[in-house]
């Protein structure tokens, strides 16, 4: 191919490449078009650290642990806004007994570590100084679960891996506080469901998150 088709191409491609940075930077600018025209922030980076905690009956051994969530929130409206991000949960454990799918009585002690990477949208609502929200959502789910298990029927322990990715819903409501210009901070809460397939069958990892959460809108 010449120089000169090449050019007469490039030109002629040039009203399409305008059109769709200009499509772009609209859908960019207009949430922080109607943020600015009401003194809020386009969009806000979110960090809640707290404890995850067994929400009724769960995968036997499991305990209270430390969990922590990163999220980029964007305002679609002053009163709506759409998130996304992703969290890391580490329950603790101690030793539980139960049996097997013979009726053999075993004694496990699982380790499970669940990173969810998901999004989903948050209402907000001015109650004097504090902005209350409520959101859900759905997250896929990547757990990954080790146990030692003992049988009574002999002294051996052995140690079961797996991994599973699962979808799950979750439902959370937060209180915040400006502490700056920018930067706001609070408390949240959160339910999640989750039915991860681990060591053969559905496991109940329905779980409470609460923790501070802290906000620094840009």
């Amino acid at each position: 191919m010449t120089a000169a088709p090449v050019r007469a191409t490039l030109a002629g491609m040039r009203p399409l490449a305008a059109a769709c940075l200009a499509a772009v930077l609209a859908v960019t600018a207009a949430p922080a078009a109607r943020a600015d025209d009401e003194g809020l922030d386009a969009q806000v980076l979110a960090l809640r650290v707290g404890a995850w905690i067994p929400a009724g009956p769960s995968m036997a051994g499991l305990e209270p642990g430390p969990e922590g969530e990163l999220t980029l929130g964007v305002r679609l409206l002053s009163w709506l806004g759409a998130e996304m991000g992703a969290g890391v949960a580490r329950p603790s454990s101690t030793s539980a007994a139960v049996r097997d799918a013979a009726g053999v009585a075993r004694t496990v002690e699982p380790r499970l570590w669940d990173v969810p990477v998901g999004g989903g949208l948050r209402a907000f609502l001015a109650a004097g100084p504090v902005e209350l929200s409520a959101a859900a959502g759905v997250a896929v789910h990547f757990v990954s679960a080790e146990r030692d298990v003992a049988s009574s029927a002999t002294t051996a322990v052995t140690t079961e891996k797996e991994e599973d990715a699962s979808l799950g819903g979750w439902a959370a409501v937060a209180a915040m506080v400006p502490v700056g210009r920018h930067t706001s901070l609070g408390v949240e809460g959160r339910f999640t469901v989750l039915r991860p397939h681990l060591f053969g069958e559905r496991q109940r990892l329905d779980a409470f998150a609460a923790g501070l959460r802290i906000a620094q809108g840009f």
